[in-house]
Parts: C-alpha cells; structure tokens; sequence
C-alpha cells in the first residue's frame, strides 16, 4: 500500500508538486468549432439519457466521445500512443484529439484560441483570471457552472469554499480548477543545529529571533569558526522571500483588509511596520545575508546547501532545496514548521487553491447534455482508486506491488506530471514509495495548513477591477521597493509613508474604489 502521512486531509501532495504549478490542458483544432458526428453527445447518448441518472458511472457503458485538447507540458511531452495515455481515454470513456504545447508558451496558443474562435471542448487555462479569460467570460463565452457539479461527487470532493470565492468572475463559477495547496507557507531549518545548541524548534516570533541569532553567533555547526548565518533570504516577487510569511504571524492582513466595506492595503497596517522592522533588525545584526536584495536563487539555495545558513522561510515543500546538503553531510537533518505564534495568533496567508481551471466554451460544448458528459467523464478520472495511477502509473508496467511493497519498474514521473491535469480531484497527502522522512514531515506540514482554522484569505482575490490589471505591478513595485529599502536602512518610517501617499495619487485610491464597488456587489 501507498504509505500516508499524518494527516490525511485534502492535499494530493507526491512527487506531483515539484512541477503543479505551471500545469494544464486544452484548446482548439480544425475540428473545434462545434461537434462533428462522433463528438460530445453524438453516438445517440447523452449524459442524461437512460442510465445516467446514476452519473458518472453510467458513462462508462455509452460510446466513447472525442473531445479536443490542446495542453501543455512541463516534462517529457506524453505519447498519446502510450499505454498512460490510453488509460486515461479508457478510464474517462473519451477518445482526445490532443495538441501538446510547451507550458511556457500555453497561453499564449490560448489567446489565438480565443481570439479566433477556435476553441476545444475542454479549455484549460492557467491562473483563471487573466484579462482574455475574463473578457471573454463576460461575453458569454463559458458555460456557467454553478449547480452543475452536485451530481459528480469525486469534483465536489475537490471543492471548499476559499477556492470557490476565489474562482469566481463577478459572484460566478465558470471553471474547475484543479486543486493546489491552500498555503505553502512554513519553514525548514536545521535540527542538528538546534541539538548542537541545545535549543527546541521555535512556536513564537520571539523564540524564532533566537534561534536565527544563535545560529549567527554561537557556531552552530561546531567547526569553531564564525561562518554561519541564521536565515537565508533572497527577493521573490519584489520582497524577502519569507516576508510575506511573518507578515502573516505578525497579524497583517492578506493583501487587504475589509472594514466598513473600504478596502485597506497590508502595507499601511502597523502588523506591517513591524514586520519591516523585524527583517531590518535581522539585516542590521548580520542574522540574514547582507545581499539579499540581488542574490539569485541558485545563489540563495547554495546557502542552505553548502551548511552556511540554517533556516529558510518559503513555501514548506522545497524539497529539493536540502538534497545536495543531506547527501553531503549524513549529519544533517531538517525539521518543518509551520505553526509560530505572533501578537495575534498563528496566521497563515492562504494562496487561490488553485493554479489550472478548467473551462467549457459555449461555441463547441453546444447543449447541457453534452456538459454533462465531460462532467462525468472528469468525474470518473477524479475518483479516489485513480490517485495511485496518477503517482505510479499503471500496476504491473511502470510498478509491482509484493506483499503490500511498492518497487518502481519504469519511473514516469515526468510525463505524468502533465498528465495528472485531467483530474480535478481531491487532495491527500501520500508519499511515494522511498519518501525521505524529511519530505513525509513536508507533507505533514501542508496537511496542517490545509486544515487550519487561522487561514487569511485575501477578500481581493476574486474580483476583477480595471486598474489592478493595467496599473497592478507598477503600483506594487512602489511597495517592494520601498519596503527592501526599509530593510536596509535606505527609506525611514516618514519616507514609507511618502511613498503610500504617491501609491494612492498614482492609481492606488481609484483601484480601491473599483474593489470596494465589485465587493459590495456580493
């Protein structure tokens, strides 16, 4: 049997999440443009004809559908050929005329798609909110699909109510999305450090701020020599990596807050002052790297690497980040973390849930009977007794089970991973066979955020205002920039505020008009 983790909540989490991300499917070819003989809800059946009040199972005994696809891949491009791949038509009762594309490049083939009208059964998209998806969204483009979805149990398992807020185009569901972690957020660090130091894993901010000192100042490594630091830090999206994570601890909101149905930013909250303040007093004291404002990636992950940081703050599940350091120094162990009290409590900044949707255009699905047959042909490929194909692929080719044990015949990993778009299902957290118990306490960390009862949500995520889109990023780098500066001893408290003021006279008043006018919509 697949061995569980912990907490068996609702995070599909395997080898799958190195590469989930950036993942989906679907778009037009010659055939898009509306239903030929053999398509969705030809063959004389429908997905409500005879059996099908007993959906989705009953569509295993109609004629197989074809449905068009064009989807992206990240590793190796699937073989439609293939045996993984005919297991999915057969699974879903579906014959897929399929174009792959290399996920960079995906929606790009998505916009032609719909600029053109050319458009596939099923329209996988990435992100969800992009401005074509809403404009055509809000041309009627897409089926809608609240009250659609109540007869498919393995796509409502999928569902809870923070993704479905925030897959919502103007209070409305029109795509499936394909479930991710609700909140990466947590950190790994050192445990053989802690033990040299005598120290315990830290559950408040202050004990944190400890730790990091210690491993700064007492040689925690016991070389003798003063060469370590406490937190390892690089920019992502215009900040400390593992800002947005204390912001959290702290008690800031996620993005926004709501009071008397206005909208204040984050930025201009004290939670948000005092978490500057945090990182500057760690910049100050030399507990983080001095360069973290224009280290890249591979630069910052050496750290932790090469056993000179002992603490990084990011998403929970880098498991690839602590490889070259556990393979070098049998020695080393690691310990994940989560939960860490601030003035508030533990509070843990949710994502959207969610990265692929899945959508229906209106122009080929044609009827409601022939939605309800890609519905339930999903449906079937979501079902619990597919997780262990979605991992391992198919008993006896690609593994072999003996006396409950799991060994691996042919990896393939790599084309699964593009694959596993096809099932809108319910999270779990499995480990793959041979999981390190480093990456099992990984997976129990995210477990423990998904269940959460301290998750913030961001009350923007599901609206659509016309300012965020044209000035979003230029407004937000106002923000990061001066908050690295703050950081580094460059823009004081009074030039902070100097630059919200320029924030709100630059687009920033007029965008919160526009989110305050769509929330109060609800």
């Amino acid at each position: 049997m697949l061995k569980k983790t912990k907490k068996a909540s609702v995070i599909l989490v395997s080898f799958v999440l190195l590469c989930v991300v950036v993942l989906s499917g679907c778009a037009g070819n010659e055939n898009g443009n509306g239903a030929d003989s053999n398509a969705v809800g030809s063959n004389g059946a429908s997905a409500t004809d005879g059996k099908q009040d007993d959906a989705p199972e009953a569509t295993k005994s109609l004629e197989p559908i074809k449905v068009t696809a064009l989807q992206p891949y990240w590793g190796a491009l699937p073989d439609m050929d293939g045996s993984l791949f005919k297991y999915i038509e057969k699974s879903m009762n579906v014959e897929f005329e399929t174009e792959f594309v290399f996920g960079p490049n995906f929606m790009d083939k998505v916009n032609v798609a719909l600029a053109s009208g050319n458009l596939p059964h099923m329209l996988y998209i990435f992100d969800g909110k992009q401005p074509s998806i809403v404009t055509a969204i809000r041309a009627g483009a897409f089926w809608e699909l609240d009250g659609k979805l109540e007869k498919y149990p393995n796509l409502m398992a999928g569902k809870d109510k923070i993704r479905d807020e925030n897959i919502k185009v103007d209070g409305k569901t029109y795509q499936i999305y394909i479930p991710e972690a609700i909140s990466r957020q947590g950190m790994n660090m050192r445990q053989d450090w802690l033990d040299n130091l005598g120290l315990q894993k830290p559950t408040t901010i202050d004990e944190l701020y400890n730790v990091l000192r210690a491993f700064t100042q007492d040689d925690p490594d016991r070389n003798g020599k003063n060469d370590t630091i406490g937190l390892a830090q690089r920019l992502h999206a215009g900040v400390p990596v593992g800002f947005p994570i204390l912001l959290a601890k702290f008690g800031a909101p996620n993005g926004y807050e709501v009071k008397d149905n206005k909208f204040i930013p984050a930025f201009t909250t004290e939670a948000y002052r005092e978490t500057m303040r945090f990182f500057k007093k760690l910049y100050d004291e030399g507990i983080m790297n001095q360069d973290f404002s224009y280290l890249q990636r591979t630069q910052g992950e050496e750290l932790i690497q090469n056993g000179k940081a002992g603490v990084q703050i990011s998403n929970v599940d880098e498991k690839l980040l602590w490889n070259p350091l556990l393979d070098s120094n049998p020695n080393a162990s690691i310990v994940s973390l989560s939960y860490l009290e601030g003035p508030t409590g533990n509070h843990l900044f949710t994502s959207k849930g969610y990265w692929v949707t899945i959508a229906f255009p209106k122009s080929t699905v044609k009827t409601e009977e022939e939605l309800d047959r890609l519905l339930a042909a999903l449906d079937l490929m979501a079902a619990p007794e597919q997780k262990e194909f979605f991992m391992l692929g198919i008993e006896g080719e690609h593994y072999k089970k003996d006396n409950g044990n799991i060994s691996i015949v042919k990896n393939v990993e790599s084309e699964l991973v593009s694959l596993r778009m096809f099932a809108p299902d319910a999270f779990e957290p499995i480990a793959p066979p041979g999981t390190p118990k480093h990456i099992e306490d990984m997976y129990d960390v995210l477990s423990e955020n998904e269940t959460s009862n301290n998750l913030v949500n961001n009350p923007a995520a599901s609206i659509i205002s016309k300012t965020a889109i044209e000035l979003g990023g230029e407004l937000d780098k106002m923000i990061q920039d001066a908050t690295v500066k703050y950081i580094m001893g460059e823009v004081n408290d009074q030039q902070f505020d100097e630059v919200i003021e320029k924030w709100k006279s630059s687009g920033g008043v007029k965008m919160l008009e526009e989110f305050e006018a769509e929330y109060n919509k609800k």
